[in-house]
């Protein structure tokens, strides 16, 4: 066998044999860092915007509610309109877990979006407003992620709580949530 060959394949095997248990490392602690599994209870909501009525879709640690009547304002019942939402989760040792949002509706007028996210164990984790206008109507989405309300380190079992409520500035003014997409996030404890 000529010798540049001979050197080639020597240095292929050598790097296949210090390449492997390099892979086989980087395979093993991506897994070691993924976010485990946590269990993720039935979600409850109600309040004067929600409740019988409205359906809830999707799976794991999304899901979507749709709502008929998450509204306010001219040509509504109420001026203001509430809806909380809790849902059960069991953390595992070593994480913790946060609740976030995503709003979905329109505000004709001024109107103003206020949530509160929290835990069972911290009721008021982080609280957001958003004012809201348009003067001939338009289609709005808010979206919450990162809103900082992480539940305690390892706790076991916990409510995440989302208190949400959209409020008319005027009479004239009228605002709704159709779709809250809400999230489950997992993290290592900090």
């Amino acid at each position: 066998m000529d010798t540049a060959v001979s050197n080639r394949l020597s240095r292929v095997g050598v790097g296949m044999l210090f390449g492997i248990p390099i892979v086989l490392a980087l395979a093993f602690s991506q897994n070691a860092h993924a976010a485990p599994s946590v269990s993720i209870g039935e979600v409850s909501y109600m309040g004067t915007g929600c409740g019988m009525g409205d359906s809830i879709s999707g799976s794991g640690s999304i899901k979507t509610l749709n709502l008929r009547r998450f509204n306010a304002g001219a040509g509504y019942a109420l001026r203001r309109s509430a809806c909380n939402v809790a849902i059960p989760v069991t953390v595992p040792r070593g994480y913790q877990v946060s609740l976030s949002a995503n709003f979905k509706g329109s505000v004709k007028g001024s109107g103003k979006l206020i949530r509160s996210y929290g835990t069972s164990m911290n009721p008021v984790g982080a609280s957001l407003s958003s004012n809201l206008t348009s003067v001939r109507g338009k289609r709005f989405s808010q979206n919450d992620a990162g809103n900082g309300a992480w539940s305690a380190c390892g706790v076991g079992s916990v409510n995440v709580r989302l208190n949400s409520s959209v409020m008319a500035a005027s009479s004239a003014s009228k605002i709704s949530v159709d779709k809250m997409t809400l999230r489950i996030a997992v993290r290592p404890c900090r």
